[in-house]
Protein backbone atom coordinates (compact mmCIF):
# COMPACT_ATOMS: atom_id res chain seq x y z
CA UNK A 1 0.00 0.00 0.00
CA UNK A 2 2.96 2.38 1.10
CA UNK A 3 3.91 1.59 -2.57
CA UNK A 4 0.95 2.34 -4.13
CA UNK A 5 0.76 5.80 -2.05
CA UNK A 6 4.22 6.87 -3.34
CA UNK A 7 3.46 6.00 -6.87
CA UNK A 8 0.25 8.37 -6.82
CA UNK A 9 2.88 11.30 -6.23
CA UNK A 10 0.29 13.89 -4.80
CA UNK A 11 0.24 12.46 -0.95
CA UNK A 12 3.53 13.81 0.09
CA UNK A 13 4.16 13.03 4.00
CA UNK A 14 1.51 10.03 3.63
CA UNK A 15 3.08 7.20 5.74
CA UNK A 16 1.11 3.53 6.48
CA UNK A 17 2.01 2.62 10.01
CA UNK A 18 -0.81 -0.06 10.61
CA UNK A 19 -3.46 -1.45 8.88
CA UNK A 20 -7.00 -2.70 10.69
CA UNK A 21 -10.09 -4.05 9.99
CA UNK A 22 -13.55 -2.54 10.20
CA UNK A 23 -14.15 -4.20 13.98
CA UNK A 24 -10.83 -3.50 15.35
CA UNK A 25 -11.00 0.35 14.10
CA UNK A 26 -14.85 0.73 15.61
CA UNK A 27 -13.83 -1.20 19.17
CA UNK A 28 -10.32 1.38 19.11
CA UNK A 29 -12.63 4.66 17.91
CA UNK A 30 -14.99 3.74 21.06
CA UNK A 31 -12.31 3.22 23.71
CA UNK A 32 -10.94 6.44 22.38
CA UNK A 33 -13.81 8.62 23.69
CA UNK A 34 -15.21 5.59 26.03
CA UNK A 35 -12.01 4.35 28.09
CA UNK A 36 -13.97 1.35 29.72
CA UNK A 37 -15.01 0.11 25.93
CA UNK A 38 -14.00 -3.71 26.13
CA UNK A 39 -15.94 -4.93 22.70
CA UNK A 40 -17.13 -4.38 19.39
CA UNK A 41 -19.37 -5.84 17.31
CA UNK A 42 -19.96 -5.62 13.20
CA UNK A 43 -23.42 -6.17 12.36
CA UNK A 44 -24.02 -5.54 8.83
CA UNK A 45 -23.49 -6.74 5.05
CA UNK A 46 -21.08 -9.05 7.34
CA UNK A 47 -20.35 -9.89 10.70
CA UNK A 48 -17.11 -10.03 13.24
CA UNK A 49 -16.18 -8.86 16.88
CA UNK A 50 -13.33 -7.59 18.45
CA UNK A 51 -12.69 -7.21 22.15
CA UNK A 52 -9.56 -6.25 24.24
CA UNK A 53 -8.07 -9.51 26.02
CA UNK A 54 -5.34 -9.62 28.89
CA UNK A 55 -2.28 -10.58 27.43
CA UNK A 56 -1.47 -13.05 29.68
CA UNK A 57 -4.07 -15.07 28.18
CA UNK A 58 -3.59 -14.67 24.52
CA UNK A 59 -1.89 -17.97 23.47
CA UNK A 60 -1.54 -17.50 19.84
CA UNK A 61 -0.18 -14.01 19.97
CA UNK A 62 2.63 -13.61 16.44
CA UNK A 63 5.13 -11.59 16.93
CA UNK A 64 7.22 -9.74 20.04
CA UNK A 65 5.08 -9.48 22.28
CA UNK A 66 4.73 -5.47 23.54
CA UNK A 67 6.19 -4.68 26.89
CA UNK A 68 4.30 -2.43 29.70
CA UNK A 69 0.86 -3.26 27.82
CA UNK A 70 -1.19 -5.35 29.98
CA UNK A 71 -3.87 -5.86 27.05
CA UNK A 72 -4.09 -6.75 23.57
CA UNK A 73 -7.24 -6.22 21.19
CA UNK A 74 -8.21 -9.66 19.71
CA UNK A 75 -10.13 -10.08 16.26
CA UNK A 76 -12.37 -12.74 16.75
CA UNK A 77 -13.19 -13.05 13.03
CA UNK A 78 -16.74 -15.02 13.95
CA UNK A 79 -18.00 -15.22 10.67
CA UNK A 80 -16.16 -18.36 10.02
CA UNK A 81 -17.60 -19.60 13.45
CA UNK A 82 -19.02 -23.04 12.44
CA UNK A 83 -17.04 -23.93 9.32
CA UNK A 84 -16.07 -26.81 11.61
CA UNK A 85 -20.00 -27.94 11.82
CA UNK A 86 -20.00 -26.75 15.50
CA UNK A 87 -23.19 -24.71 14.15
CA UNK A 88 -24.98 -27.73 12.00
CA UNK A 89 -27.51 -28.62 14.66
CA UNK A 90 -28.78 -25.01 14.14
CA UNK A 91 -28.89 -24.71 10.48
CA UNK A 92 -32.51 -24.75 8.20
CA UNK A 93 -32.39 -26.56 5.00
CA UNK A 94 -32.30 -23.03 3.86
CA UNK A 95 -29.05 -22.08 5.58
CA UNK A 96 -27.39 -25.58 4.20
CA UNK A 97 -28.90 -24.53 0.58
CA UNK A 98 -27.27 -21.14 0.41
CA UNK A 99 -24.16 -22.55 2.04
CA UNK A 100 -23.89 -25.02 -0.44
CA UNK A 101 -24.69 -22.67 -3.77
CA UNK A 102 -22.71 -19.51 -2.38
CA UNK A 103 -19.50 -18.71 -3.66
CA UNK A 104 -17.63 -19.86 -0.40
CA UNK A 105 -19.31 -23.28 0.28
CA UNK A 106 -18.56 -24.32 4.31
CA UNK A 107 -16.70 -21.13 5.30
CA UNK A 108 -18.41 -18.36 7.30
CA UNK A 109 -21.31 -20.01 8.18
CA UNK A 110 -21.95 -17.98 11.10
CA UNK A 111 -22.03 -15.01 8.56
CA UNK A 112 -24.59 -16.59 6.61
CA UNK A 113 -27.01 -17.23 9.23
CA UNK A 114 -27.27 -13.67 10.45
CA UNK A 115 -25.61 -11.16 8.20
CA UNK A 116 -27.28 -9.02 5.98
CA UNK A 117 -25.24 -10.08 2.55
CA UNK A 118 -27.48 -13.11 3.20
CA UNK A 119 -30.87 -12.35 4.74
CA UNK A 120 -32.75 -11.50 1.95
CA UNK A 121 -31.53 -14.50 -0.36
CA UNK A 122 -32.62 -17.05 3.17
CA UNK A 123 -35.98 -15.36 2.90
CA UNK A 124 -36.34 -15.82 -0.62
CA UNK A 125 -35.72 -19.56 -0.44
CA UNK A 126 -38.46 -19.77 2.71
CA UNK A 127 -40.52 -18.02 0.85
CA UNK A 128 -40.03 -20.76 -2.58
CA UNK A 129 -40.74 -23.59 -0.24
CA UNK A 130 -44.32 -22.09 0.98
CA UNK A 131 -45.61 -21.03 -2.16
CA UNK A 132 -44.68 -24.64 -3.32
CA UNK A 133 -46.45 -25.84 -0.31
CA UNK A 134 -49.16 -23.82 -1.06
CA UNK A 135 -49.06 -21.66 1.83
CA UNK A 136 -48.45 -18.35 -0.29
CA UNK A 137 -50.06 -16.65 -3.53
CA UNK A 138 -52.08 -20.11 -3.11
CA UNK A 139 -49.43 -21.85 -4.31
CA UNK A 140 -49.16 -19.92 -7.84
CA UNK A 141 -45.37 -19.53 -8.76
CA UNK A 142 -43.70 -16.32 -8.55
CA UNK A 143 -41.48 -16.03 -11.53
CA UNK A 144 -39.19 -13.36 -9.83
CA UNK A 145 -38.67 -15.45 -6.47
CA UNK A 146 -37.27 -17.85 -8.80
CA UNK A 147 -34.34 -16.06 -9.22
CA UNK A 148 -31.26 -16.59 -7.07
CA UNK A 149 -30.54 -13.35 -5.16
CA UNK A 150 -33.92 -11.63 -6.86
CA UNK A 151 -35.16 -10.72 -2.84
CA UNK A 152 -32.56 -7.99 -1.68
CA UNK A 153 -31.99 -7.90 1.96
CA UNK A 154 -33.58 -4.53 2.15
CA UNK A 155 -36.70 -5.50 1.47
CA UNK A 156 -36.91 -8.33 4.03
CA UNK A 157 -36.72 -6.23 7.19
CA UNK A 158 -40.39 -5.54 7.31
CA UNK A 159 -41.51 -7.01 10.15
CA UNK A 160 -44.77 -8.32 8.72
CA UNK A 161 -45.07 -10.71 5.32
CA UNK A 162 -48.51 -9.37 4.73
CA UNK A 163 -46.77 -5.82 5.17
CA UNK A 164 -44.43 -6.84 2.98
CA UNK A 165 -46.47 -8.34 0.39
CA UNK A 166 -48.42 -5.49 -0.24
CA UNK A 167 -45.54 -3.02 -0.13
CA UNK A 168 -43.54 -4.70 -2.31
CA UNK A 169 -44.95 -7.32 -4.93
CA UNK A 170 -45.91 -4.64 -7.47
CA UNK A 171 -42.03 -3.85 -7.66
CA UNK A 172 -40.92 -7.13 -7.55
CA UNK A 173 -43.42 -8.49 -10.20
CA UNK A 174 -45.37 -10.57 -7.58
CA UNK A 175 -49.37 -11.34 -8.15
CA UNK A 176 -51.03 -10.35 -4.40
CA UNK A 177 -52.46 -13.18 -1.99
CA UNK A 178 -56.08 -13.17 -2.64
CA UNK A 179 -57.79 -11.60 1.09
Amino acid sequence: MQDAITRRGDLPGVRIDALINDTTGCLLACAYKHPDCAVAVILGTGTNASYVEDMSLVELYEGDRPERRPAVVINTEWGAFGNTGSLDIIRTEYDLKLDKESVNPSRQVYEKLISGMYLGELARLVIVDAIDKGALFDGREQKPLLVKNNFPTRLRVLSKFDALVITSSSSLGLSQTSR
